[in-house]
Order: C-alpha cells, then sequence, then structure tokens
C-alpha cells in the first residue's frame, strides 16, 4: 500500500498597481497546474490602465485556484497585503500564506523553498532577504543598497533583533501565526513588515522569536525603479518611534504559546 501524499494548503498575495503586464502570466499558470496546493489572490490598488482587467481575465482561467480583489480607491501596498491575507485566512485549512511583490524581484520558484523550511523545521515564518555573498545575483543600485542598510540598521536597534532584510516583499507565514498577526490592521504603511516581526516579538519574546522566525539569502532579486527610497530613508526614524511607542499585541507577561 503506498502512503498518501498530505497536501498542505498555500496561498500567495500579490499586490498590483497597473503592473499588469509585467506578471509573470506564464510562470504563475505554470505553478497552479503544478502545484495542486497553491493559491493565488490578487489585489488591486487602484490600477488605472488595463492590469485588472488582465488579472481578472487569468483568474477565470483558474477559478478554482485564484482570487481577485478588488476594494475599490488607492490602496497602500500594506493595506492590499492585509486584505488579502484576511481573505486567504478565511479558508479554515490554509496551511500558509504569504505574499510577494507583482514585479516579480524574487524568483517565484523561492516559494517552494520556504514551504519546505516551514515543513521541516520549527520555523513560523520565513522572510527573503537581500543579502549579496558569493554565488548570488542581487541586483540593486549602489544609493538603493545605502538607504536599505540605514533602514535595516534602525529597525534591528529598535527590535533588538539581527534582522538583515525586514524589507523584502517575499514572506512566507504559518496561517496559525498569521491569524494573529493580523488580528488589527497594520499601524503603518511604509514599515509594515516591522511591524509583523514586531508583533511575533510581543506574542513570543524575542528568544521564541529567534526561534520561529527566519531569514532566507535569496539566490537572485532583480531591483525594479524605487524613485521614493530617499523619502523612506528620511521618514523612517519617525515612523519607527511612532510604531515602537504603540503595542498592538499582549504584554510580556503574557507570552502565547505555538
Amino acid at each position: 500500500m503506498t502512503e498518501k501524499t498530505v497536501v498542505i494548503k498555500t496561498a500567495l498575495v500579490i499586490p498590483f498597481y497597473n503592473t499588469g503586464q509585467k506578471i509573470q502570466l506564464g510562470t504563475l499558470a505554470e505553478m497552479l497546474t503544478d502545484e495542486p496546493g497553491l493559491t493565488l489572490c490578487f489585489v488591486d490598488q487602484g490600477s488605472t490602465d488595463r492590469s485588472a482587467s488582465i488579472l481578472e481575465d487569468f483568474c477565470n482561467r483558474f477559478k478554482e485556484r485564484t482570487v481577485f480583489l478588488k476594494p475599490g480607491g488607492q490602496l497602500s501596498f500594506a493595506r492590499a497585503i492585509y486584505f488579502g491575507l484576511k481573505k486567504m485566512l478565511e479558508d479554515d485549512n490554509m496551511g500558509y500564506v504569504g505574499y510577494w511583490d507583482a514585479e516579480m524581484a524574487t524568483p517565484l520558484n523561492v516559494l517552494f523553498k520556504f514551504e519546505k523550511i516551514l515543513k521541516y523545521t520549527n520555523l513560523r515564518m520565513v522572510m527573503g532577504s537581500r543579502m549579496p555573498r558569493l554565488g548570488s545575483q542581487i541586483r540593486t543600485g549602489f544609493f538603493s543598497h545605502l538607504c536599505r542598510r540605514a533602514i535595516s540598521n534602525m529597525v534591528a536597534f529598535s527590535l533588538k533583533l539581527p534582522v538583515y532584510d525586514s524589507q523584502c516583499h517575499a514572506k512566507l507565514i504559518d496561517a496559525k501565526l498569521c491569524r494573529q498577526l493580523i488580528s488589527m490592521p497594520f499601524r503603518t504603511n511604509m514599515l509594515f513588515d516591522v511591524e509583523l516581526i514586531k508583533r511575533v516579538n510581543e506574542l513570543y519574546g524575542r528568544h521564541k522569536t529567534r526561534q520561529i522566525v527566519s531569514e532566507f539569502p535569496l539566490p537572485r532579486w532583480q531591483e525594479a525603479s524605487n524613485p521614493q527610497m530617499l523619502r523612506k530613508l528620511l521618514l523612517a526614524p519617525f515612523v519607527l518611534l511612532f510604531l515602537f511607542a504603540l503595542r498592538d499585541m499582549r504584554s510580556d507577561s503574557t507570552k502565547s504559546t505555538l
């Protein structure tokens, strides 16, 4: 008798704004065909071109495996992620949920590596990390890299955790943990990724956070245009001060357990 393979359901949220023609629909179609447990959720941030119709047509081809959300109005990336994750977590059988940027700066096949990490280790959250190293192809501008390092150092200091890259939009989270993390909307649009880690910290403490959250060095990453990097760098200290003045989760005396 052959052992039956258990398929763990995974949902990937992909917000988009005027990027319908840049999304690798052919690759996504192959992923849906090859991975029976995968669901894709596209969230329109208020596109003004044909992006919404392009992706809605794609979803109509894979009705059982895709979700198309159009909340209306201009939506920040953080708000779109929140809407998408909430929708996907309505499925009580969902195993993992995550999000990716629409321009696919991170290769999509990395998602399956994230799945294996969550499945075969005690980790509950995996974050892509744009860590330049021998053998990797992390392509970014010099100024953008300097800005990211400055922001990352501020984030690591604020969290008191050795986070190298909190801002990469390639993350996968255990569904049970994610339900706790998004029990309330994000307080900030610019550094909502930091907010996720902060909430894990508040729920489980720094020692446990180190055990259940990990960064995965990406083999390849291609930067898209990012004209607001300087603005993000200048605002980051004030956003962090605001964020860490709040306490969204329970106090240190009542830590949660997974």
